[in-house]
């Protein structure tokens, strides 16, 4: 099942080493799920549900510094996160990587950027598509407020969740984004960076019950 409050650690210190099991540990939660970073992946993977930040399409072999699926599969995650903004793909990558976590049972959350780019990329079959805009990443500024007109045409013409990402930092900003039809929410600095985190997640979680 999919999670709905996915929470990106990225490669903030707060959720790096120790910190990052730590971080898992208090938000351990129903219907969360995070992406830590790979060094931390194996770890973090027993404690909660996790998606890897990556993957090449390749296996075993001669890869040096390449993040293979086999390495993936001596973790625990359930699935990988594709795409980010901030680590985007190749097309053709993206379809490959679909394809192979789907041989190997894992779920597939793709990033993307725009209506037209979640329209294409939900051709392949990933399990969810992740709308977030770049300029708003970290700002707390919510794609909710920005650009519900995305979201909501994205949400019409794909036939998987959708997830809202980019400035998720409040509980109006998650109501708002379950209210125009997302499935769940993508966060990261507003979890990650908070000093009480579990007490986020908790914020989070309540506002989409409400709905």
């Amino acid at each position: 099942m999919l999670p709905r409050l996915f929470v990106n650690f990225k490669s903030y210190k707060e959720a790096l080493g120790k910190n990052a099991a730590a971080l898992a540990k208090k938000i351990k939660k129903e219907g969360v799920a995070v992406s830590p970073h790979w060094v931390d992946l194996r770890e973090v993977s027993n404690i909660i549900d996790s998606f890897a930040q990556g993957v090449e399409p390749i296996l075993e072999g001669k890869y040096t510094g390449h993040s293979t699926f086999s390495a993936l599969l001596t973790t625990k995650a359930v699935g990988i996160m594709l795409n980010h903004s901030e680590n985007r793909m190749r097309k053709e990558d993206i379809n490959k990587a679909i394809e192979m976590a789907k041989e190997f049972g894992l779920k597939t959350i793709v990033c993307v950027e725009s209506a037209e780019e979640g329209i294409d990329i939900s051709k392949m079959e990933p399990d969810a598509l992740a709308l977030e805009s770049k300029e708003l990443i970290g700002t707390g500024i919510s794609i909710t407020k920005k650009k519900p007109d995305e979201l909501i045409k994205l949400i019409k013409n794909v036939e998987i969740p959708v997830y809202a990402g980019a400035g998720i930092s409040s509980k109006e900003d998650v109501e708002k984004a379950i209210n125009l039809g997302c499935y769940g929410v993508f966060v990261s600095s507003s979890i990650v960076k908070s000093p009480q985190p579990d007490k986020k997640v908790d914020e989070f979680l309540s506002a989409m019950r409400k709905i």
